[in-house]
């Protein structure tokens, strides 16, 4: 007979290997490797306070084409109080995304209450934080976590411009003493 069989074969564009979460202080330690790597562009750090909605807080650039073990850590110097989720996704050079299994750390530090206002927001973010007297550190991050504004905060209130950012979705992060938060923001110029 003339019967001709085709197989084919995908190669992994990931393999993971080990992935630990931790903490020194106020600080979430990250630890993971690969086995191997084909074609990956980038790792982004994801962060979730319920293990269902995750959010970028960081980015790195991938080793692309390994055949061997490959050591990478990050670390969250703004958990949230409570338990913190993450995981690491890696998006490869064709734009496909494979995730890493899940781990925690928990916080039990004390949550000030902070609030943003105007959200949505057109030119200035207004920052409150009640009772502070602390030295804390604001930075605006974009949807992969890149810093487009900081600041230093010494008391209860200030004020972030943002008259020249483009409308977008950003997350808002205050960490010091033992104020840990992240606030999702819009900015809307209409």
């Amino acid at each position: 007979s003339d019967t001709v069989t085709s197989i084919t074969t995908q190669v992994l564009s990931l393999a993971w290997g080990s992935f630990s979460a931790g903490k020194s202080g106020n600080t979430a330690l990250l630890n993971w490797s690969t086995l191997q790597e084909v074609n990956t562009d980038q790792l982004t750090i994801e962060r979730s306070k319920d293990g269902i909605h995750f959010y970028p807080i960081g980015t790195l650039k991938a080793s692309g084409n390994t055949t061997g073990v490959t050591f990478y850590n990050s670390s969250d110097g703004a958990p949230l109080a409570g338990i913190n989720y993450y995981r690491i996704s890696q998006t490869d050079r064709d734009g496909k995304i494979l995730y890493s299994e899940v781990r925690s750390v928990s916080f039990d530090f004390a949550q000030a209450t902070v609030i943003i206002s105007p959200n949505p927001a057109k030119d200035h973010l207004n920052i409150s934080v009640a009772g502070n007297k602390q030295i804390l550190h604001v930075s605006l991050l974009n949807s992969v976590g890149q810093i487009i504004s900081t600041m230093i905060m010494k008391d209860e209130y200030n004020s972030l411009p943002i008259h020249a950012i483009p409308s977008v979705v950003y997350y808002l992060t205050i960490s010091g003493g033992d104020i840990s938060t992240v606030k999702k923001v819009v900015i809307e110029k209409k």
